[in-house]
């Protein structure tokens, strides 16, 4: 009876002592699992900041590539209206040319 009384004692003993393992067990297990979520929230908010970042790049670059079509547009422009500018101002050279040897000319032959 002494021993059956013994053996209780210490079945009581070790169920608590695995109670309280399983206890700590489990607390581990909940904060592994906390942690996993924070990592996993943590991975999802990077992806989504590379995604803008990604976008954000491709604007740039579709910005500066427009800026760059518009200087070459402006300065094409530019040229173009020098060259004209240049040609109206050969043309009138060319006129004042004509009539100063027509002047000349007519002074030749009297």
């Amino acid at each position: 009876s002494m021993e059956i009384y013994n053996l209780r004692k210490a079945n009581e003993a070790m169920s608590e002592k695995l109670n309280e393992i399983k206890e700590k067990q489990d607390k581990h297990i909940k904060e592994q699992d906390r942690k996993k979520k924070e990592v996993n929230k943590i991975k999802k908010s990077i992806i989504k900041e590379k995604k803008e970042l990604k976008k954000t790049e491709q604007f740039i670059r579709r910005d500066d590539e427009e800026r760059k079509q518009e200087i070459i547009k402006n300065t094409h422009d530019f040229v173009e209206s020098m060259y004209k500018e240049l040609q109206d101002e050969q043309d009138a050279l060319d006129k004042e040319k004509v009539h100063v040897n027509f002047i000349k000319n007519s002074y030749k032959i009297t």
